[in-house]
């Protein structure tokens, strides 16, 4: 059970309230439509809603029953809905959550949802994609786990962003509705706040958000927390885009500090000291506010149930996976900058001309020593959070790893660059480049389904390239046979030379 206490301002509200918000000669606000432009909203297509709702859990005053919502063609994401009894019509409140490790079940879904219906609110607490019994491959993209799908978006031109996005954007869709249900709003803790607030800049119906336990944004790729919150194209705070906050806002803060820099007049700030999350203090603050701007009933004092995350579980979340979902009509298209400076070793094995080895096995290894080379195995030291930098400042990641490879390859003065699966990917970036040697490759990756996020690294999403009519257009040749392989590179004329001691004719 969750206690919730009525809350009273204090001390530390008092002294940081909201006296500095809004304030004249502040930034200039950003273009709203940035936002969604950034986040590639519109390159993700949604689909009929086609609502599926599961059976109710009763309480006093109120029930609460799972909820499927398709978002995207044959892809659904998982709800909770708290209804107050009575025919309504109740207001509407929209609950986003964090990364806490779950969606609508969470404690900072549940007790938010639990106090809003005791209150007369009807809730909806969304499931992210990739949470609960949404966590299936193809779909995930929070933290490590969600490396490829976070790059498979941003490959498209759309975003992790984006794709939550369209998840509230379904639950908005579904509140709207029902005849029992009213005006809406948003709430969130944490990357739940960070949703709520870019919703504002998508979707008109909000009458505003509260922020819980918010987070510096727009998100900062080393700033720690779910690189799914990034904005593509915005690196780091930016007070342009509080400024051009839409609607009134709400925001909490567990920790004593001044309002962000750039929030408008409509925004209130309030400190409440306690943990990270939506604390019970922050839930009647919530409350409160929310009246004002609703008409909804105040806190209802006492222990605060908490539902059997078994009896929120949907019927269905779909079968489609990310990649079977973009087909963008406009990819970006990368254009190769190789990182020369990028850090990397090899280890060279067994006599002859050296060939740069990348992504490959033992077989690989054996058919470039049976043709006579010296097969030198690349390794690129990876930076943690390189990947999720480059998605947001729209540097791929990718460059890192074909500069490596060329590096090495002018370094060893190789004769060839061998590369499996997605190593083609770099191999094609290096080869952009003048003097770089030519390359075969095993088993290409032509389609995003090919990938195997145990076997590939995320960095092979490059921007586009799973809608490039050639990708591997320098390649001397692709194929499945590591011999053959080797041997169509040993007939290269530089290799050939280097075979027999013979000059290259230029």
């Amino acid at each position: 059970m969750v206690r919730l206490r009525r809350w009273s301002p204090g001390p530390a509200w008092l002294l940081t309230a909201a006296l500095g918000v809004g304030c004249t000669g502040g930034p200039e606000p950003a273009d709203p439509g940035r936002v969604a432009e950034a986040a590639g909203f519109d390159v993700l297509r949604r689909a009929a809603l086609s609502p599926m709702e599961g059976p109710v859990v009763r309480y006093d005053g109120y029930v609460v029953r799972p909820v499927s919502l398709q978002v995207f063609e044959g892809f659904r994401v998982s709800a909770a809905l708290w209804l107050p009894d009575g025919p309504g019509p109740h207001p509407g409140v929209l609950v986003a959550h964090g990364h806490f490790g779950e969606g609508k079940s969470a404690g900072e879904s549940q007790g938010p949802a639990h106090a809003l219906a005791r209150a007369g609110y009807a809730a909806l607490a969304v499931d992210t994609p990739g949470v609960e019994e949404g966590d299936l491959p193809g779909r995930r993209i929070h933290f490590e786990a969600g490396a490829h799908g976070r790059a498979l978006l941003a490959s498209a031109g759309t975003s992790a962003m984006a794709a939550q996005l369209h998840g509230l954007v379904a639950g908005l869709d579904y509140l709207d509705g029902r005849p029992d249900v009213g005006p809406l709003a948003v709430i969130g803790a944490s990357g739940g706040a960070v949703q709520a607030l870019y919703l504002l800049f998508v979707d008109p119906r909000p009458v505003g958000a509260v922020l819980a336990s918010y987070v510096p944004m727009p998100r900062e790729a080393r700033a720690g927390g779910c690189a799914c919150d990034g904005l593509p194209g915005w690196p780091g705070p930016d007070p342009r885009l509080l400024a051009a906050t839409p609607r009134p806002t709400l925001w909490l803060s567990e920790l004593e500090q001044p309002p962000p820099e750039g929030l408008p007049r409509s925004a209130t700030h309030r400190v409440l000291p306690g943990g990270h999350g939506y604390s019970d203090a922050m839930v009647a603050a919530t409350l409160d506010w929310l009246s004002d701007r609703l008409g909804g009933g105040e806190a209802v004092e006492g222990p605060v149930p908490y539902t059997d995350p078994a009896r929120l579980r949907s019927r269905s979340v779909g079968t489609a996976r990310f990649a079977d979902l973009l087909h963008p009509e406009d990819p970006p298209r990368w254009s190769p900058a190789p990182d020369l400076d990028a850090p990397y070793t090899v280890d060279c094995a067994g006599e002859g001309p050296r060939v740069i080895l990348a992504g490959g096995e033992a077989a690989d290894r054996a058919a470039l020593e049976a043709a006579g080379f010296s097969a030198c195995t690349l390794a690129v030291r990876a930076d943690e959070v390189g990947l999720d930098e480059g998605l947001i400042t729209q540097r791929p990641y990718v460059d890192r790893f074909a500069g490596a490879l060329a590096a090495a390859a002018a370094r060893e003065r190789a004769v060839g660059v061998y590369a499996a699966r997605a190593w083609g990917v770099a191999a094609e970036g290096a080869a952009s480049l003048p003097e770089a040697p030519p390359y075969v490759l095993r088993d290409p990756l032509t389609r995003p389904q090919d990938v195997d996020p145990a076997r590939d690294p995320a960095w092979v999403h490059a921007p586009g390239w799973w809608w490039r009519e050639d990708p591997y257009a320098k390649a001397v040749v692709t194929g499945a046979d590591p011999v053959a392989l080797a041997a169509r590179l040993a007939a290269t004329p530089e290799a050939a030379a280097a075979l027999t001691g013979r000059e290259v004719t230029p």
